[in-house]
C-alpha cells in the first residue's frame, strides 16, 4: 500500500483502463472514417504486423523493438484512422499473444498503440490541405512530424505506465529510458 492508501497496481489498472477507453474512442472515430478502398493492401500490412510481433528482437533486458509501428503508420496513410486502429488492434492482439503478459498490460498496449496510432493519422490529415494524395515527397514532411510527435505521445504514456508500476518519478524513468536521444 502505497501512503495514500492506494497500490502501484491498482493505480496501474486504472491508468491501462483509461488506455483502452480512450483507445476505444479512437476506435469509434475509426468506424466513422471508415470507407477506404485499400482494405487488400490494409490485409498485406496486418500479415507484416503479425510477422514482426512474432520475430521482434531484444536490444537489452527487459525491452523488445518491433518494426509493427511503421506499418502502423503505412496502414494510417492508406486506410485513414480506420486503417491505422485495425492495425493498431492487431499490434496489441499479436504483442498478447506472442508474450504473454497480464490482460490489464495487453488492455494499456491496445489504448496507447491506438492513441500513437490517431496522433500519427490526425497530423497527416491536419497537413493534407499541403499536398497532393499521391506526392510521395510532399509526404514527407508531415509524416516525419507525425512520426516524432506518435513517438512522444507513446513514449509518454509508456513512461507513466512504468514509473506507477515501479513507484519512480516519471522524470527519473524518462531520463534514464530516454537520455541516449538528446545530445550530451
Amino acid at each position: 500500500q502505497e501512503p495514500n492508501g492506494v497500490s502501484a497496481r491498482t493505480t496501474l489498472q486504472l491508468f491501462g483502463s483509461a488506455g483502452a477507453l480512450a483507445g476505444g474512442a479512437c476506435r469509434c472515430a475509426a468506424i466513422n472514417t471508415a470507407g477506404s478502398e485499400n482494405w487488400p493492401f490494409l490485409g498485406a500490412m496486418v500479415a507484416g504486423i503479425l510477422v514482426c510481433e512474432a520475430f521482434d528482437f531484444r536490444v537489452q533486458p527487459g525491452g523488445r523493438v518491433s518494426l509493427s509501428v511503421g506499418l502502423i503508420f503505412a496502414a494510417g496513410i492508406f486506410g485513414d484512422l480506420s486503417g491505422a486502429i485495425v492495425a493498431a488492434v492487431t499490434c496489441a492482439a499479436a504483442d498478447f499473444v506472442f508474450h504473454r503478459k497480464p490482460i490489464i498490460k495487453g488492455v494499456f498496449n491496445f489504448g496507447s498503440i491506438a492513441i500513437t496510432a490517431a496522433v500519427f493519422v490526425g497530423i497527416m490529415e491536419a497537413f493534407a490541405p499541403l499536398y497532393d494524395e499521391g506526392d510521395w515527397l510532399a509526404m514527407t514532411g508531415p509524416a516525419m512530424v507525425g512520426a516524432l510527435a506518435a513517438f512522444a505521445v507513446n513514449a509518454g504514456l509508456v513512461s507513466f505506465a512504468i514509473a506507477f508500476e515501479r513507484q519512480m518519478m516519471v522524470l527519473d524513468l524518462v531520463r534514464h529510458a530516454f537520455g541516449w536521444v538528446v545530445p550530451q
